[in-house]
């Protein structure tokens, strides 16, 4: 196997997040990256050094691209992903990381606010992406959101129809870390949080 390092932007500012998080308890959780090119399944290793487990992350990136729609479809901001449904076995957590304008318009007139730019992390479960993933003969899924309403998460397929919504709040890199830290050392998996439609939400 050839050996090559090499990390992607977001796999960079994930790991580093992570590894600011579970900084606590001193020296008990490594975040690991894999040295191959042709490492495949996860990008990201989180483990513990207490109880020996670890949980595997896969992260998918996307910038952000505008939806002029915006008014009959109820979202302003669209992340595009490819369908990684055959590859779904190889992760327990998925970050779906995506970087977007700063909605807030202070930031032209005010020195305190200098940055344009902010990620958005959605931590998702094994259990939670395969709830709302489409088939795999759909090639492409959308996370939407809305300018006035960021916390409102929506999954679309590739005609954008509505597959899941969640609180974005709930599942964000900095409110999951808990529940990770919980799965590596406990091996307990965080309650499900993706709303499914006519409330068909997975048993």
């Amino acid at each position: 196997m050839e050996s090559a390092f090499r990390l992607s932007y977001s796999e960079h500012e994930v790991a580093g997040r992570l590894q600011d998080l579970l900084r606590r308890p001193k020296d008990v959780f490594s975040v690991t990256l894999p040295l191959s090119r042709q490492n495949k399944g996860w990008d990201l290793l989180v483990h513990s050094s207490i109880s020996g487990r670890a949980a595997r992350v896969q992260v998918k990136a996307s910038r952000c691209y505008l939806e002029p729609k915006r008014a009959k479809r109820g979202f302003s901001h669209l992340f595009f992903f490819n369908n990684f449904r055959p590859r779904l076995l190889g992760a327990d957590f998925f970050v779906l990381f995506g970087v977007s304008p700063t909605l807030d318009s202070r930031i032209h007139t005010s020195a305190r606010y200098s940055k344009h730019w902010e990620h958005k992390t959605p931590v998702l479960t094994q259990r939670e992406v395969d709830a709302f993933l489409p088939p795999d003969t759909q090639k492409f899924f959308y996370i939407g959101f809305d300018e006035d309403r960021p916390d409102e998460m929506l999954c679309l397929n590739g005609r954008k129809q509505e597959l899941a919504r969640f609180s974005y709040d709930e599942i964000r890199l900095t409110r999951r870390a808990a529940a990770l830290n919980d799965f590596v050392t406990n091996g307990v998996e965080p309650p499900f949080q993706i709303h499914l439609p006519r409330d068909t939400a997975a048993a």
